[in-house]
């Protein structure tokens, strides 16, 4: 009996050699797979800091361009102001030369009627001729005073108009710019929205390849105590044969001795 179960114990060792041999292929996948996950998280991690660094980048930019935005907008707000005050005093203007010029055409009419009147007294009288040309003096001046006034005028008008042209090429320029301001904001949007999509996939899948890494290092610790274990119950059932080997054999001088 005892040599048939050191024969059985025999038997035993190519399959468990060939367990422990299996067991070890299997660690060796599995740490092959845990280096090329580890790599694949590493080259995922560098990339999303590469990402993370360019949206910051990207968060300055698009901050700095709002700025620019809001100045040129205020830029026009004021500039609207600047050209309404401008029609407002061009129009003023335009009131005041026509009230002026009015009253120029009432006086030179008065004047006429008083020239005429004057011609009629200087037959009459003398006294009356005289003061006849008194008033037509006055008029005159009244009249030299007023022209000038209407021509100052004009001319603050026209300093005004040519003002105004200015502001409203201005305004053009500001309000292309602001075009131009706003397209370039909306690219930058686009731009950021487009990487922090592509943010948000690469953290997905780096955080399933990290559960993945986790796993993997749990099946190696876990093929590690197999092997181990393997290794222990291996030695224990050599130990135990070698023990047998040795009851047999002693049983077996024994009995050459009773012979």
């Amino acid at each position: 009996m005892c040599a048939s179960v050191f024969c059985a114990g025999v038997l035993l060792l190519p399959l468990a050699g060939q367990a422990a041999e299996d067991n070890k292929s299997q660690l060796k996948d599995i740490q092959q797979s845990i280096a090329e996950k580890e790599k694949a998280v590493k080259q995922q991690q560098q990339q999303r800091s590469s990402l993370q660094d360019q949206l910051r980048q990207q968060e300055k930019t698009i901050a700095q361009a709002s700025r620019q935005l809001r100045d040129t907008q205020g830029t026009l707000t004021q500039l609207g102001k600047d050209i309404s005050g401008l029609n407002a005093s061009i129009a003023k203007l335009q009131k005041q030369q026509s009230t002026q010029q009015n009253l120029l055409a009432k006086q030179l009419d008065a004047a006429f009627r008083q020239g005429q009147h004057s011609a009629v007294q200087l037959i009459l009288s003398g006294e009356e001729s005289q003061r006849s040309e008194r008033i037509l003096a006055y008029f005159g001046y009244l009249n030299e005073a007023r022209q000038k006034t209407i021509e100052e005028l004009k001319q603050t008008r026209a300093e005004l108009a040519k003002q105004k042209t200015t502001l409203v090429a201005k305004q053009g320029q500001q309000k292309s710019l602001l075009g131009e301001q706003q397209t370039q904001q909306q690219k930058l949007e686009q731009a950021r929205g487009a990487r922090k999509k592509t943010l948000t996939a690469l953290e997905a899948s780096l955080e399933k390849d990290q559960q993945r890494l986790v796993e993997l290092r749990q099946n190696e610790a876990r093929m590690r105590d197999k092997i181990a274990r393997a290794e222990r119950e291996a030695r224990a059932r050599a130990e135990r044969e070698a023990r047998e080997a040795a009851k047999v054999r002693e049983q077996v001088r024994i009995k050459e001795q009773q012979a």
